[in-house]
């Protein structure tokens, strides 16, 4: 019994792993082909979740929104309040938590009532700069989680973090203040009659409901579309944001249809049962928003995923090869003014690289400082001189020194040792020659007697 069930587990793994990235499904009908395509989705999401332990980045991300939640809050309606729409945005969270179960609205309104009375001349220039750093340490935890998810190894430079960061605030800010006037004037007496006349009861009911929700669905697709430091296209992160918020909205319902059983708490932990409730619910909610940009990178990658599983066995001559042939594209790219810097996305585009992959390479590239990347994350230029970078270089970056624990498993009898350390004193001497520079002008000189041979022509395996 044991034997088969064990069978029937490593089938099915076989089967999510690989069998299912090798159908043809040009022959199947379309709803074959949707729950496939589905399978697919849950699959890349669900194994993302485990491989990049959303389940402890979630546990870290709610110690610390805990610990950050009041000022964040200060600091948003003190910027809110500059643009005069503070009030509009204070509406919003009252009427969202609404949507909380009681121990949760008696917490947050707790916290609104200490906001309310904290201003910019309360807490004077050095608080004000004390609550922007907290939300630029808060901001750069969540980004560096969602970088993890999408495999980006580079940071933005602080600068544009902190840029990125307070234009996130003031377009959520907006968002919602937009999302909470439009349900104030649905609710207008003059508004209130016609709309009721029209939709009925139930159906107004539940549009108010829907435009709250529409808000939320806004402000996580901008965290989708913005905090990684990559291009994530907008229809993966729309679609992410409504599966999320949905859930989200699922969630609270959830938790206010069992807050009886919950009150049971008071019994065990009295004056503090709210704490354990409260840290629960929002280890929930980052489990939830974690998921949702799992399944934004799902939706993205789809069509590379089968190549995504390859790329965790590649060989290491397949990424020198994939090295060189970056290093000279971003080398040929920055020489020709007439041209932008070499584009990682369309670089993905056009040659369905996996994205780990390929951000893994650059990552060596990068540390041995023979790329940099610009402060879009996207766009890249040679780290130094073309005339100082070699093929050497390259080649030295992807092999790496031999050292570490393991260093005398590399010994090699001397008679072998003598022969490959002559053969790479030669080698390593050729690819010392030829510089990028060096390549360019001989690629010009090819082309030029070539009369412009088509590009296609200028790569080769072998």
């Amino acid at each position: 019994m044991i034997r088969q069930t064990t069978s029937e587990i490593k089938k099915a793994e076989r089967f999510l792993n690989e069998d299912l990235w090798l159908m043809d499904l040009k022959g199947l009908p379309w709803y074959r082909r949707f729950l496939i395509y589905l399978t697919k989705v849950l699959w890349i999401a669900g194994k993302g979740f485990i491989q990049d332990e959303c389940a402890l980045q979630a546990s870290a991300l709610t110690s610390s929104t805990l610990l950050s939640l009041v000022p964040i809050l200060a600091l948003t309606l003190t910027v809110a309040q500059f643009m005069g729409m503070d009030a509009r945005l204070m509406d919003f969270l009252r009427e969202s938590m609404a949507q909380l179960p009681e121990h949760i609205q008696v917490y947050v309104n707790h916290i609104l009532e200490i906001i309310q009375r904290t201003r910019l001349v309360t807490i004077g220039i050095i608080g004000f700069f004390f609550l922007v750093w907290i939300y630029v340490r808060t901001m750069n935890h969540v980004e560096t989680v969602m970088n993890k998810i999408w495999g980006i190894r580079h940071d933005r430079i602080w600068l544009q973090k902190i840029g990125t960061y307070f234009v996130m605030m003031v377009i959520v800010s907006i968002t919602l203040v937009t999302s909470t006037s439009i349900i104030a004037l649905a609710k207008a007496q003059a508004y209130f009659e016609i709309i009721n006349e029209i939709l009925g009861s139930t159906a107004y009911k539940l549009s108010i409901e829907f435009c709250s929700l529409v808000g939320i669905f806004l402000a996580l697709a901008i965290l989708y579309k913005v905090m990684p430091n990559t291009r994530v296209h907008l229809g993966a992160a729309l679609f992410s944001a409504v599966v999320t918020g949905l859930c989200w909205y699922g969630w609270q319902k959830l938790c206010i249809m069992f807050q009886i059983g919950i009150s049971n708490y008071n019994a065990i932990y009295g004056a503090l049962a709210t704490f354990p409730i409260l840290v629960y619910w929002m280890y929930i909610n980052w489990v939830i928003l974690l998921l949702g940009a799992e399944l934004s990178f799902a939706l993205q990658h789809l069509k590379t995923y089968g190549l995504e599983i390859a790329a965790q066995h590649v060989s290491q001559a397949l990424k020198r090869r994939l090295a060189f042939r970056i290093v000279y594209e971003i080398a040929k790219a920055y020489r020709d003014p007439q041209r932008e810097n070499w584009s990682s996305s369309k670089f993905l585009e056009e040659t369905k690289v996996p994205i780990r992959l390929l951000n893994e390479v650059l990552e060596i590239l990068a540390q041995a400082n023979l790329v940099a990347a610009l402060d879009d994350g996207e766009h890249w230029v040679p780290g130094r001189d073309l005339a100082t970078i070699s093929l050497f270089d390259i080649e030295d970056a992807l092999r790496g020194p031999v050292v570490g624990p393991f260093q005398h498993v590399g010994k090699v009898p001397q008679v072998i040792g003598n022969i490959l350390k002559e053969h790479e004193l030669r080698y390593f001497a050729d690819l010392r020659e030829w510089t990028m520079t060096r390549l360019l002008e001989e690629e010009a000189k090819a082309s030029a007697s070539k009369e412009g041979a088509a590009a296609e022509d200028s790569y080769m395996t072998f």
